[in-house]
This record gives structure tokens, sequence and C-alpha cells, in this order.
């Protein structure tokens, strides 16, 4: 069956999240006077990257909420030095979402590639990114000419791996598993929901990470280092 229908995801995919998270931070960081608990920037980074990909699994799989997220992503590798109240904790993550929604760099040859697949595929953002930021990332970069609809889980109360999520994607853009791909870096929210769900799959793995031995989940039908390749594969 034809695909007519692609299914991508927005974060560390299209909007380079890593580095333009890591900016917000540094300004975070420089405006608060942190430099005063830690070595460096980076001492501090890694800490806080370590803390923040074990909340968004958690998060992903549904074992806390958006809110909980928030609130501990800085919290926790602040405790030490920080004794602040909760209300104090969600006004820093406030305004680091606002450092956040100042950036704009996209993975590379995102915009292009973007453009090429829009001319051939409806396209659907799939994420489990905040309403509050994704909707600015899309804006802000040049994305929206290039995107039909946006399905997030906070607003559909369901979070990638589960199928549901899918499901509700292709309800919405009127396609069948068999006629879409997702596109993705993330192997267990993307390549494995996918799987979950039926689809067949693309795994965006610009860092050369090793395949995940994951039971039960379809292997990607490709891996791509390079959002351009898909130029040459759809």
């Amino acid at each position: 069956m034809a695909t007519k229908l692609l299914l991508i995801d927005l974060d560390d995919t299209l909007w380079a999240t890593h580095v333009n998270n890591k900016k917000s931070l540094e300004q975070l960081y420089t405006a608060l006077n942190w430099g005063q608990y830690f070595v460096s920037f980076e001492d501090f980074f890694s800490t806080y990257y370590r803390i923040n990909v074990e909340l968004w699994e958690r998060y992903n799989q549904g074992y806390i909420t958006k809110q909980e997220l928030a609130l501990d992503r800085l919290r926790l590798p602040l405790s030490p030095y920080l004794s602040l109240t909760q209300d104090q904790w969600r006004e820093i993550d406030e305004q680091f979402l606002s450092f956040v929604k100042q950036q704009t760099l996209l993975c590379p040859n995102a915009l292009d590639t973007m453009a090429y697949l829009k001319s051939r595929y409806d396209i659907c953002i799939l994420s489990n990114g905040f309403g509050e930021v994704q909707y600015t990332k899309i804006e802000k970069t040049g994305l929206s000419p290039y995107i039909d609809e946006v399905v997030l889980s906070e607003d559909v109360g369901i979070n990638k791996p589960a199928a549901e999520i899918f499901h509700i994607a292709l309800e919405r853009m009127g396609a069948t598993p068999g006629e879409s791909l997702m596109i993705g870096d993330s192997f267990s929210s993307d390549i494995a929901g996918a799987s979950n769900a039926g689809i067949g799959s693309i795994w965006y793995n610009a860092y050369d990470f090793p395949m995940p031995q994951s039971e039960g989940v379809k292997p990607p039908l490709h891996i791509i280092n390079d959002l351009a390749e898909l130029k040459v594969l759809l």
C-alpha cells in the first residue's frame, strides 16, 4: 500500500532540542548566578541532562505528570544548594521556557527536507512535548507551511509509545497504518510506538546509537543519520 501520511516527531527530529535547550539553560544559569554552586556550566549541565532524560522516560511511560516533570527537571539538580518553594521552582521553569521559546535552530537540513516531503505526503507532527512551547517552535522556525496537523500527547491525554496516540493521529488524517510512516529520533517513543500501532518507521539516529534490544518491537524500515536522506528514501 502506498504511503500517504508521514507522522514526524518534533524534538531532536526537526527542532534541535539538545542544542537549543542547552543554550537556554546557560542563559538561565548566568541570569540566576548558579555558577557559585558548580565548577562550570558543563558540570551543571551533565547533572541536569541525566536527570532530565530520566524524567522524560518516566513521563513518556505515564509514571509522572507534566507538572511533576516541569517542577523536578531543575529542582532536583539544584536542591542540594537551593531551598525554594514549589511556586518558586515553577517560576524558574517558566523563565527557562521563556528562553527556550527564543531558540530557532533546526536539525540539519530539516527545512529543505520538510518542503520536499510536504510536496509528496500529508504531514502530521506527533509529539510528547508541551503545547506552550511546541507551537512556538513550529511558528518561529518556518515549519508551519509544511505541516497539516499537530497531535500533542498532553492535548489527547496519551503519550508515545502508546498505540492510541498514533491511532488518533491516523483518524484525524484519514489514513490507515499501512498508508503511514513514523519518523523520529527516539527509539523508545517513536520507533517502539509505531511498532505498537502497526506502523512502519524510520529512525533518525544522528548520533549512531546502537540498536536497542527491545522484545516485540518491529525494527525500523530504515535508519538515517541525516534528514536529507529522506529525499532518496521517500
